[in-house]
């Protein structure tokens, strides 16, 4: 399944320089953040990486994990 995750500026030179996935690919890259595709599975292993960088990753594609990921932050703040 293609996923695409943006990462701040910062977050993405270290996403760059260590790949989350071996078929990970760079699409776009600026000054604000990089834009990268890769084809994984949904795993709950993907989703704690992805939530493990916090507020300097997004999920952008697909729709399903990114309310899966949305839905585990708001429940976590749920709980502060």
């Amino acid at each position: 399944m293609k996923i695409r995750l943006k990462f701040s500026a910062l977050q993405g030179k270290y996403i760059k320089s260590r790949p989350i996935h071996h078929s990970q690919v760079l699409v776009e890259e600026n000054e604000e953040y990089v834009l990268v595709e890769l084809f994984a599975l949904q795993t709950i292993e993907l989703v704690q990486l992805i939530l493990s960088y916090g507020d300097n990753a997004e999920v952008l594609e697909p729709k399903k994990l990114r309310l899966r990921v949305k839905k585990i932050i708001l429940n976590s703040a749920l709980k502060y």
